[in-house]
């Protein structure tokens, strides 16, 4: 039977061929020990014809035949399952990666990669292997600086650019990024160098070394902040630096008390108030007189945390002088507050005066002139509106 170029075989010849030609493999899986013989073979074969210029023609026509043909699923399935569990020698990745050394991808190539894995994600198994792979290398000093100047020069020729230059981070993403770093110390233990001090300095040179918070914080966050900061410390994780430290012990606290000493003393304080802290109480302003007004207000006065929120976050319950003045120990001139709150009030008095006179009128009926007296109403009945039978 002759065959011509060109010409395709008829049902009568692919049936005649499937006939002479009976393949008794197909439909049958192969045993492990033959795959690895045929295995064996093929890598045996392909080492003594590996620079037969035949077979490389001939390869190299199969691939120019096959190029734009991609594979079918099921294929692509098979080739997986193929490869599985094989890793290439130490030498194939070398001759790979010298093979690529210098290689630039396109655009369009870029943006082809990028669309074929849109929607895909990694598996959580792969993410802690890409991981552990990256901290092995990153513990390279040699590596490190590779990377670091090959990103400067790219930047330089402007072949890659900065993927978040002139973005922000939204409020999701700025949570998410609070709580991965929750607990983390990878700076305890380590200092700067010199070097880097010096480039720490010259960039925040002329920059203030604050940011005023414009929004304060809610009680909510605060009580959230609270409850971290006592978990972190009870677990070790985060330690204040000068627990434990005396001016004898440490030469930072010695430092910092003689820089102190003198500065803000006495006089020299500009909430000086001629020495009115240290000037005693009357004896009406006792235990009884304190839980009376605590009872009648029930909550700070100023943050409007109750006192068993306030135990919540280890603060204090004191009763305030509305007016400044110890001797003025009246239900009229009392009020409660916590210790955060209490250290507020110490600024700007008269507006604090003016304000608390205020709440007490409008909440417990109190009355007061215009220069911030308290006008005294003996009558029982108002008294008792206030929760404290003292006038």
């Amino acid at each position: 039977m002759v065959f011509k170029k060109g010409k395709n075989h008829t049902e009568e010849t692919i049936e005649l061929m499937k006939q002479n030609h009976k393949r008794p493999w197909l439909g049958k899986t192969l045993t492990e020990e033959h795959k690895e013989k045929k295995k064996i073979a093929m890598k045996r074969w392909w080492a003594e014809h590996r620079n037969n210029s035949e077979i490389l023609e001939r390869n190299k026509k199969i691939s120019k035949n096959r190029k734009g043909i991609l594979h079918t699923d099921e294929a692509k399935k098979k080739i997986s399952e193929g490869h599985l569990g094989f890793k290439h020698t130490q030498e194939s990745k070398d001759k790979m990666s010298e093979s690529k050394k210098g290689h630039i991808f396109s655009e369009e190539h870029n943006q082809k990669i990028s669309e074929a894995r849109k929607g895909i994600h990694l598996s959580d198994i792969t993410k802690q292997k890409l991981s552990l792979i990256t901290k092995e290398r990153w513990k390279d000093k040699e590596y490190r600086k590779k990377c670091y100047e090959t990103k400067k020069r790219l930047f330089a020729e402007g072949k890659i650019k900065s993927s978040f230059l002139g973005k922000h981070h939204s409020e999701e993403s700025k949570r998410k990024l609070s709580l991965s770093h929750l607990g983390k110390t990878s700076w305890l233990g380590r200092k700067h160098s010199e070097e880097s001090k010096k480039k720490i300095r010259l960039a925040k040179f002329g920059k203030p070394n604050f940011k005023i918070r414009e929004i304060p914080k809610s009680e909510e966050q605060k009580i959230k902040q609270s409850k971290t900061m006592e978990k972190l410390y009870s677990e070790g994780k985060i330690k204040c630096w000068n627990k434990g430290l005396t001016k004898e012990t440490d030469k930072r606290v010695l430092n910092y008390s003689i820089k102190l000493i003198g500065k803000n003393a006495g006089e020299k304080n500009h909430l000086f108030n001629n020495w009115s802290s240290l000037k005693p109480y009357t004896k009406d302003f006792n235990k009884k007189f304190k839980r009376a007004i605590k009872e009648r207000d029930g909550c700070c006065m100023l943050c409007n945390v109750s006192f068993e929120d306030l135990k919540l976050l280890k603060r204090q319950v004191h009763i305030h002088h509305i007016d400044y003045n110890k001797l003025n120990s009246f239900p009229q001139n009392c009020i409660s507050m916590c210790n955060s709150c209490h250290s507020k009030v110490n600024f700007n008095r008269n507006q604090w005066i003016v304000f608390f006179q205020s709440l007490l009128k409008e909440r417990y009926g109190y009355q007061y002139s215009e220069d911030q007296k308290i006008i005294f109403d003996f009558n029982f009945e108002n008294q008792e509106k206030g929760g404290v039978t003292k006038c």
